[in-house]
């Protein structure tokens, strides 16, 4: 999430935890139990010739203007990288059917867009107590304009419509180390294609090893050794089940019932795939990668690369399951992924050295809005953005 704060005056503001000062709590509980003073009826007035515009993800016309936007913009000051979605994955996301369509905002300056935003409703269990929460994401503020404070005013509208809407709490991740910080988290890569990294400064070879015993040390397996197969629709029932079975032994978790599970995991060509291994009707293993590239910045050579990005996962045999991740590692391998992102949370941080996941530099920070609780690490929590 891109915003530009000083000090992070715009917060001391806002009812969130002060994470800094370690108070003690049981579980988890409101900053403010009413929130209602905070919001007008009327929305947040924009400067001169700054505009709102809802999304509307059934249209052509706002998913290109959506795409082109936050390739141009959804970029780190001072990094050579940026995440690049592509037009049918965002159409994906934003056409959930749990979601509210009056969440997902450009702001417009003389008709071109010059920010997005947008929230998502999810089932939270925190510390064993369930709200819906709405998941920010999509922050993005043209690159040119990043001093206005225009990030802070986006956020205030999307908090206000927030409360119209019935839930009075939000959760985002970003990589700045903000005053309400949760936990965090850093990103592990597993290489795929070891020239390419090279090409592209995504990793670097020891002078020490030739480039061919360096792509022997990150070769995949010859062969699978499981019988995995894609999610199904006659798995969605049992696997829904298994999954929040599964999840319940974190303190912050995603609770999902089945139509969110269906639309979560199916597999859909080039944005998601699921995979599980099955003993009759039980399952024992599961998996989701969600698919995306990064665009590259002053290489003549490359625009971008493509990664698969591990979203959830359980299972119920971990031998099992490590030869599963390895099967896995070799249809990726034959996608032409070029590396593997897998987010430190849960367990999987015993999986990293047996599969050569090395850890990269990249660090997610897990904030609430107008939620508090005791103190977690990154095993705590069950909760994958994308």
């Amino acid at each position: 999430i891109f915003i530009i704060m000083d000090k992070h005056n715009f917060w001391k503001t806002q009812p969130i935890q002060d994470t800094t000062k370690k108070e003690k709590l049981n579980g988890s509980k409101d900053v403010l139990e009413n929130i209602s003073h905070l919001f007008k009826s009327e929305q947040i007035n924009l400067p001169e010739n700054f505009v709102w515009a809802e999304i509307n993800p059934d249209l052509d016309s706002d998913i290109d203007l959506l795409y082109n936007f936050l390739y141009e913009n959804y970029i780190q000051k001072n990094d050579n990288t940026g995440l690049h979605y592509t037009k049918e994955s965002l159409r994906w996301y934003l056409s959930n059917p749990k979601f509210y369509k009056n969440m997902f905002l450009f702001v417009k300056y003389k008709n071109k867009v010059v920010g997005s935003i947008v929230a998502t409703p999810e089932n939270i269990s925190i510390f064993n107590k369930a709200d819906i929460i709405f998941n920010t994401t999509f922050l993005c503020i043209d690159k040119n304009i990043r001093e206005k404070s225009l990030g802070a005013i986006m956020i205030k509208e999307l908090l206000r419509r927030m409360y119209y809407n019935n839930v009075k709490y939000g959760y985002y991740t970003s990589p700045l180390n903000l005053p309400n910080k949760l936990t965090l988290s850093n990103y592990y890569h597993r290489p795929l294609n070891i020239k390419k990294l090279i090409d592209i400064d995504f990793i670097t070879k020891p002078d020490s090893i030739s480039l061919k015993s360096f792509e022997r040390l990150y070769k995949v397996k010859d062969k699978k050794t499981t019988n995995y197969i894609s999610l199904r629709l006659e798995d969605i029932n049992f696997c829904t089940e298994k999954y929040n079975e599964h999840y319940k032994k974190y303190k912050i978790y995603q609770i999902m019932d089945e139509e969110e599970f269906k639309y979560k995991f199916l597999p859909v060509d080039n944005i998601i795939d699921t995979f599980i291994i099955k003993d009759n009707n039980n399952i024992k293993c599961f998996i989701s990668i969600f698919y995306l590239k990064s665009r590259i910045l002053n290489n003549s050579k490359y625009k971008d690369y493509d990664i698969a990005q591990i979203y959830h996962y359980f299972y119920s045999d971990e031998n099992l399951f490590i030869d599963f991740l390895n099967d896995i590692l070799i249809y990726l391998k034959d996608k032409n992924m070029y590396v593997v992102n897998w987010i430190e949370q849960m367990d999987n941080n015993i999986f990293f050295e047996k599969l050569k996941f090395c850890k990269g530099s990249g660090e997610i920070y897990y904030h609430f809005w107008n939620k508090s609780c005791p103190y977690i690490t990154n095993k705590d929590i069950g909760l994958v953005t994308l």
